[in-house]
């Protein structure tokens, strides 16, 4: 029953933080543009293109595109969308309901929750069934 308890306070603490974070917007929006900027850097990784190939791609200089990534500035919609279009990726926009979002934390949660109770009995099983062949030693 403790451990019921103290798994809801943590629950309802954490449900707290995140909607204290997701009405922030200034919060929210920097995430989002940190989140773009490592998306474009993973991409530009894959295609094996540097700083300065992007900045051709976008005829611009390659101390912009390092101004770009490294956070100094805002990301326009219209430049997310020509570099989105330089590394070969279709943008998208788009609006969450919170609630719907903070389900959808809810629903993984189980799931995890559910996959961890699998492999725990999975595990439990694996070792009653070693234990009785004798697969292991008492001490």
């Amino acid at each position: 029953m403790a451990r019921f308890i103290k798994n809801k306070q943590i629950q309802d603490e954490f449900k707290q933080a995140l909607e204290t974070i997701e009405k922030d917007w200034s919060l929210n929006l920097e995430r989002q543009l940190l989140d773009i900027r490592e998306r474009i850097s993973q991409q530009m990784q894959k295609r094996n293109m540097t700083r300065a190939d992007l900045a051709n791609m976008l005829n611009s200089s390659r101390s912009y595109v390092t101004q770009l990534l490294s956070g100094n500035e805002n990301i326009r919609l219209s430049t997310l969308f020509k570099v989105s279009f330089a590394l070969g990726l279709k943008p998208t926009i788009q609006f969450k309901d919170e609630e719907d979002e903070l389900l959808q934390i809810f629903f993984h949660s189980r799931i995890h929750q559910e996959r961890i109770r699998q492999l725990s009995e999975s595990e439990t099983v694996t070792f009653q069934e070693k234990f009785l062949k004798g697969g292991y030693e008492r001490t």
